[in-house]
């Protein structure tokens, strides 16, 4: 049976903690490539009162079918982002991860977990897998997992309820599939369970199949609710083809590759969290009457554990899964009172004083937690930063809006779906974000070869059919050479149209344009765009002059603070450029910025 809560006052002083620290770990900003076409499809369903089965967005794949598997998720970004504004889906962001963690945490201490080790297993489990948090549907797959789990471990037969949340869950996510997968895992260790019990007494494997009739016709309903969408049994089969197809161009998409590869993504934590769940499993695996009453639920933490771990080493995308499923054992580790009992000495919360464990200590975690997200904008103001909008062609989109320009674009992979989004498909992409569930693969392998300068790029670009060229004008992570806008003007096939601070917009010469083309409105990020220009070309004074500007129209813009602190490094003006460090700050802390800041000063003296 579940361990007793230790007192009201206790129990919401740890939640409050718990909650703080979530928080905290959630400023983790991540160039989202997916939000925009989630927005895009999104609107598209609400304005035509239907789910868009073929692609209406490319040239490249128009009219094809295309598997939108997250259509309800889309709805719900667009109505969001409708009625409160683009920036106020901050809330919607953090008001699922703190739910989904705060419902995890809780699970922790229904199952017997101690406050300190449930509120420690919980912010590791969050820690980790921060650099996945992402305003995609993806993390209503995380909350419904721990909804599931709380339904499987802590109720003798499963609710029957489950059919409704596999209904809901198949028209928000993919991940159903993964759904279904933990429940037949749990009554595989149901009815597992059950049978070396009845062996004992003289029972058989069907006798116990037979005494979880109910939780098997609840998992078939779950299988059948679940093909209640617009894709069918389609909806099931394409995200398995997609994680067993090992062969497939789109697992080199860094997310999909293994945490520990070359160009993966390992979270810094991974090794320890990996490390401390088996040990975890271990002390659980040989100690577990100790800590839980029901035995089936003990091998069904173990089993979903190692599940999520497999998943996880297998590809990153899975590590928040995992992070959910590691906090279950690790919350168990040390149960109050159990384990020092069974070492024959007092339990810790006897040997310390009964206010300073449930007050004094929660409280201190949550003013810490507290002074840390001090620190971060916890406004709508805080979406710029944690979508790394900054980092989009945001002011080329205002010049092509401004202009109404229209026709097929091959658009940088990451922003297709940004231009999409922009100019309610008005701009047709070559490919986007939408990856597999709609793009082939040579036309995947081609786009790399354009992306990566590899022989024959050129002619891909050329025989695309596209009439514009929009790429990066500053190198990324991602591309470290961008010498492809140069190479197609220098054929005389191809003519600048516009430049901003990160992109670079071309035109076929032969396409006709509007006359006279205008410029774009002023906005902070025109002024960003030349102030970046200026530092390029090596006019200092026009820079300053034009990232002032972009502060004064926009005075949250990171880029155009963290430049100005640059600008003023490189002009001798120390003082002044490490108080503009501390204004950026102000804005959104970053370690990187000081950094750089003292390389700037270093080289000029």
């Amino acid at each position: 049976m579940p361990a007793p809560l230790s007192g009201a006052r206790s129990w919401w002083l740890w939640c409050l903690a718990t909650a703080l620290s979530a928080w905290w770990l959630t400023f983790t900003p991540i160039r989202n490539t997916d939000l925009w076409w989630h927005l895009a499809s999104g609107r598209w369903i609400v304005e035509h009162h239907a789910v868009a089965l073929v692609d209406p967005f490319s040239f490249t794949a128009h009219g094809m079918e295309w598997l939108n598997n997250e259509w309800l998720g889309d709805v719900v970004f667009y109505l969001w982002s409708a009625v409160g504004g683009l920036p106020s889906l901050v809330y919607w962001f953090w008001g699922v991860l703190l739910v989904t963690y705060l419902l995890l945490f809780q699970l922790c201490r229904e199952l017997g977990g101690s406050p300190v080790a449930s509120f420690f297993g919980v912010s590791l489990a969050v820690a980790t897998s921060a650099p996945y948090f992402e305003f995609r549907p993806h993390l209503y797959s995380l909350l419904l997992f721990v909804v599931f789990l709380r339904m499987i471990l802590l109720r003798r037969a499963f609710w029957p309820g489950l059919p409704l949340i596999f209904l809901v869950w198949s028209n928000l996510h993919p991940s159903f599939v993964f759904g279904l997968l933990v429940l037949a895992t749990a009554l595989l260790v149901r009815i597992v369970t059950t049978a070396s019990v009845q062996r004992l007494s003289g029972g058989h494997l069907l006798g116990a199949i037979a005494g979880h009739r109910g939780d098997l016709l609840i998992a078939g309903g779950c299988a059948l609710a679940s093909l209640v969408n617009p894709f069918g049994l389609r909806a099931y089969l394409f995200p398995l083809k997609y994680f067993f197809d090992r062969s497939s161009p789109w697992r080199t998409l860094t997310e999909w590759l293994s945490p520990f590869s070359r160009g993966g993504v390992s979270p810094p934590l991974l090794p320890w969290l990996v490390a401390i769940f088996l040990l975890a499993c271990l002390l659980l695996a040989s100690s577990g009457s100790r800590r839980l009453a029901e035995p089936d639920a003990r091998w069904t933490i173990l089993a979903l554990g190692g599940l999520t771990l497999v998943m996880a080493l297998s590809s990153s995308r899975f590590i928040p899964l995992f992070s959910i499923s590691a906090c279950l054992p690790i919350s168990l580790m040390w149960r109050p009172g159990a384990a020092a009992a069974a070492a024959g000495g007092k339990a810790m919360e006897e040997r310390l004083p009964r206010r300073a464990l449930r007050a004094s200590l929660p409280l201190l975690l949550a003013a810490g937690c507290l002074a840390m997200l001090a620190r971060y904008p916890l406004g709508s103001r805080a979406f710029a930063h944690l979508a790394s909008l900054e980092s989009y062609p945001v002011d080329t989109l205002d010049f092509i809006e401004t202009n109404r320009i229209a026709g097929r674009v091959f658009a940088y992979y990451g922003w297709g779906s940004y231009v999409q989004y922009r100019t309610r498909g008005r701009m047709q992409v070559y490919i986007d974000a939408r990856a597999g569930n709609l793009y082939s693969p040579a036309l995947y392998n081609d786009y790399r070869r354009v992306q990566y300068l590899l022989p024959g790029w050129t002619g891909v670009v050329e025989s695309s059919g596209a009439d514009y060229f929009l790429w990066l004008n500053m190198e990324t992570p991602q591309v470290s050479q961008i010498r492809q806008p140069d190479i197609l003007v220098a054929t005389g096939r191809w003519r600048k149209l516009h430049e901003d601070f990160v992109s670079v917009l071309l035109a076929r010469t032969r396409v006709a344009l509007p006359q006279p083309l205008k410029e774009e409105p002023r906005s902070a990020y025109r002024e960003l765009a030349l102030g970046g220009l200026a530092m390029r070309s090596g006019d200092r004074n026009g820079a300053e002059m034009h990232l002032r500007s972009a502060l004064s129209l926009g005075p949250n813009m990171l880029v155009a603070c963290r430049n100005l602190a640059r600008v003023l490094a490189w002009q001798g003006r120390v003082r002044e450029a490490w108080s503009r460090h501390d204004d950026c700050q102000r804005i959104f802390p970053e370690s990187d910025g000081e950094n750089d800041l003292r390389n700037i000063i270093a080289r000029r003296l």
